[in-house]
């Protein structure tokens, strides 16, 4: 989760407007002021009320990502991990045509540098031990860039007129104060990254800066698809080049002090958010409709072992298993083209097409019953609230 800020200086950053000068926002108030005055009901229509966007705030999810963890039997363990790895940035590499190393995060950080709050696990990426489960994928990255770019779009064609000086043009960055923050997980943090590199690097394609493209920082999926997978093969065109892009335009990534974050309450305040879901877990429909799911559960751990015994949450429910897990292996399988069955005894064998068949049929009831889970948290107030709030 993260959100994208635009501010003027001269503002605090909990606001987001243009910087077209230090009176942007008052001068904002007063045009509205005025229209409310002349006309008795005005459009709700920013395309048609003659208004200014003064400013955006954007939240969103990570990008694609491969499973959070490992749920097979421990003699497939390592190829599943192979498999993973091939569809995630390394943290280094060797560039056999250049005869040098390239990070990917490093590269993107170059740009858009991630500033970690010391009492945010110690200034460590919270997941950074999980490698290659539950890190955003080169999928993912894409993802976050054409989300990005999507942005830059419409921000050229609803809000961003190009305000001038001395009858010049400001440049996207002269008009926008851009900030942005991320909970403490290496795939949050590389998704807003991402975006900023699809947001920044992408240009609208009209006149001289028809030729400028997005920068891809840390490579794309262009030679990942051409590769089948080989991504040393990659073309040094994906990579950001030093010139490509300047100091003046690097935008901290900031994960910001606990006790002032408002991204994530459960990293927050794990305490009074465990209680609170566990105040719903206690409730006499939860338990009953939880309890229904434990065949389900119980099938699907026949073919995932690794979901008997894992770690759950707020003490455990009845059904006995993480159903964020269980849901990951249908969801990131599926997003990869990779069958259900595979990595495990069953694939190669004559029973492979019958135990594909089966676990296909059980995927819509895991994730029916993950979704009625999650409607159970948020249908509780208090839940809600605590969620929402500062």
């Amino acid at each position: 989760m993260a959100v994208l800020t635009s501010s003027t200086r001269a503002i605090s950053s909990k606001y987001l407007t243009r910087r077209a000068n230090c009176q942007a926002l008052s001068s904002h108030c007063k045009r509205c002021q005025s229209t409310s005055t002349t006309h008795s009901a005005v459009d709700s229509s920013y395309l048609q009320n003659e208004g200014t966007i003064e400013g955006v705030w954007i939240f969103h999810r990570h990008g694609d990502r491969a499973p959070n963890r490992y749920l097979g039997s421990p003699a497939y363990h390592a190829a599943e991990s192979a498999h993973w790895y091939s569809r995630i940035p390394p943290v280094a590499r060797a560039d056999a045509a250049a005869g040098r190393h390239h990070d990917h995060y490093a590269a993107l950080s170059e740009h858009f540098p991630p500033i970690i709050h010391k009492s945010q696990n110690d200034g460590v990426y919270t997941d950074i031990n999980r490698e290659p489960f539950g890190f955003l994928t080169y999928n993912g990255m894409d993802q976050m860039r054409c989300v990005g770019k999507r942005f830059r779009q419409r921000c050229d064609r609803y809000g961003y007129n190009h305000s001038k000086i001395n009858g010049e043009k400001r440049s996207f960055l002269e008009d926008w104060d851009l900030r942005a923050y991320s909970t403490n997980y290496l795939r949050t943090v590389t998704s807003v990254q991402c975006f900023l590199d699809g947001l920044i690097g992408y240009h609208n394609s009209v006149g001289d800066e028809r030729q400028k493209q997005l920068l891809y920082a840390g490579g794309g999926l262009r030679r990942y698809y051409k590769d089948a997978g080989r991504h040393e093969h990659m073309h040094p065109s994906t990579l950001t080049l030093s010139e490509d892009f300047s100091v003046e335009q690097s935008i901290q990534v900031q994960v910001r002090d606990k006790k002032i974050d408002t991204l994530n309450a459960f990293d927050k305040r794990p305490k009074m958010m465990n209680d609170l879901v566990k105040n719903v877990i206690n409730m006499e429909g939860f338990q009953r409709i939880d309890s229904n799911a434990k065949e389900l559960a119980d099938q699907l751990s026949e073919f995932l072992p690794g979901l008997r015994g894992a770690p759950q949450a707020f003490g455990g429910t009845p059904s006995g298993i993480n159903w964020i897990h269980a849901n990951d292996h249908f969801v990131c399988r599926r997003a990869h083209g990779i069958p259900l069955s595979a990595f495990s005894d069953y694939e190669g064998t004559s029973d492979e097409a019958e135990v594909e068949k089966l676990l296909e049929s059980l995927a819509t009831p895991v994730c029916s019953h993950l979704s009625w889970r999650f409607r159970e948290w948020y249908a509780c107030p208090k839940l809600v609230a605590a969620g929402a709030a500062p």
